[in-house]
């Protein structure tokens, strides 16, 4: 993991409930305390939540035009997380081109991904 000059990981938490609700992590809250939870499971006292909810509820996976999402790539690149949760990697996108695309993001930028799923 690289430093941080303040020594603090700042981390965020993206959710993403799908146009169709069925499934185990379908509600944004139930995604959103899940990765919280798994992020304390971690005992690092330096990890901070940034105090910003990423929630893109009832949207398609299918493209990464979406609300929340636009903001949190614009945290990202302003370099304001460290590290980012998710269910797991389809709550990020369902189209392979948008994944890579976000995945190379988040490495320019030096953003650990965490998925949070077991």
């Amino acid at each position: 993991m690289s430093a941080h000059a303040d020594n603090i990981i700042r981390y965020a938490v993206y959710t993403r409930q799908s146009v169709d609700k069925a499934g185990e992590f379908a509600s944004c809250d139930a995604q959103f305390m899940t990765c919280r939870d798994f992020a304390k499971e971690t005992g690092e006292p330096w990890l901070h939540w940034i105090g910003q909810r990423f929630d893109d509820e009832g949207r398609s996976g299918a493209t990464l035009d979406r609300p929340s999402m636009r903001r949190l790539r614009q945290v990202i690149e302003e370099g304001g997380v460290h590290r980012l949760y998710a269910v797991a990697l389809d709550r990020l996108s369902r189209n392979l081109k948008d994944t890579l695309t976000l995945l190379d993001e988040l490495d320019r930028a030096e953003v650990e991904l965490h998925l949070a799923a077991r």
